[in-house]
Parts: C-alpha cells; structure tokens; sequence
C-alpha cells in the first residue's frame, strides 16, 4: 500500500493536508493583514461622528436636501485595493501550486511508464535472442545443404 500524496514519511493521516509553498504562504499573511486592516478603518469609521456640524434643534426642518455621505479617506481606499490584491494573490497562489503538483504527478507518471516501456522491449529484445539462438539453422530456399565430414 502506497502513502497518500503529501504524506512523505508514511505515516496515516485523516485530515486535510494542503501543503504550502513560500509564495502562498506570504500570500495568506498579506491576505490576513489586509482583512484585518479593512476590518480596523471599518471600525473606526462606523465610530466616527456622522454629523459633524452639531446637533440641530428638535421640531426644525432640515435645510436644503440631505448632506452627501462622507467620502472615505484615500486610506481607507488603499486598504480595500491591498485587501482585494493581497486575496487574488492567494488564489492565484493556490492554483498555481496546484498545477505545479498536478505536472509534477504527471512527469512522474511518464517516467514510470517510459522506464516500464524500456524494460519491457529490453526483455522482448532478450527474449527474441533467445528464441533465434535456439532455432535450428536450416538453409535458405532453394539451396542444397552440405554434408558434413565426419571427424
């Protein structure tokens, strides 16, 4: 029995085993960084005063028509383009380790099945030796044979 792929010392493991490369990991930090940056300028900004001009007095009709919303700081706008980048990093992180595990499955596949083909002729070629050393010789059509002197 063969040990499941990415178990490389045999050892029986149920649990999901995703192994990770130097640029999907760098890619899941930035990732984590990014979120947790986004989250924090969410925070603030839902703690932060809406209306800045001060309280207006009860019964008054608002003037003119409502104020525009607050436009976000150039910040918080970086941090959504850093999380957005940082998350498409992952994943083209992920699929590209994926296709690398998958060609490297292949070309291990090719060698097995090219090095089984050599051994396979190899031993035919052997064989097929064997068989024409073994055959009596008998002349060609149309030729009368000789005997031989006896000794």
């Amino acid at each position: 029995m063969t040990a499941p792929r990415g178990l490389r010392d045999g050892s029986d493991s149920r649990g999901m085993n995703i192994p990770l490369s130097p640029l999907l990991l760098g890619s899941l930090i930035a990732g984590c960084v990014g979120t947790i940056l986004l989250v924090a300028f969410l925070v603030v900004q839902f703690q932060a005063d809406p209306d800045p001009g001060g309280p207006r007095g009860q019964g008054e009709p608002p003037e003119g028509p409502p104020p525009l919303p607050p436009f976000p700081h150039l910040a918080f706008i970086v941090a959504m383009a850093f999380f957005a980048l940082a998350w498409l990093a992952v994943l083209a992180a992920a699929s590209r380790d994926q296709l690398m595990r998958r060609i490297d499955d292949m070309e291990a596949r090719m060698v097995t099945l090219t090095t089984q083909y050599g051994e396979d002729r190899r031993t035919e070629g052997y064989v097929d030796g064997v068989h024409e050393a073994t055959r009596p010789i008998s002349p060609p059509a149309g030729l009368r044979s000789v005997p031989r002197p006896p000794q």
